[in-house]
């Protein structure tokens, strides 16, 4: 196990931790290749230029109508 095998394996103990969860060893490193990989991912998006993180979203502004006249 590398160092950066190991500074992964303790964030995610003091997140499960922090939330207050019980998980048993068998969850916990099943969970713990998936938290590496999302880390992984997340990793690749943040150095995509012009990638956006997941909650951030780009609504347009509805066409303008033209106003009403009276008849």
């Amino acid at each position: 196990m590398n160092e950066t095998d190991r500074s992964v394996r303790e964030e995610f103990r003091l997140l499960i931790e922090r939330a207050g969860l019980t998980v048993s060893e068998a969850q916990r490193d099943s969970l713990l290749s998936t938290y590496a990989d999302l880390k992984k991912q997340l990793a690749l998006l943040h150095r995509r230029p012009g990638a956006e993180p997941s909650l951030v979203f780009h609504v347009p502004a509805p066409p303008s109508t033209p106003p009403r006249t009276r008849s």
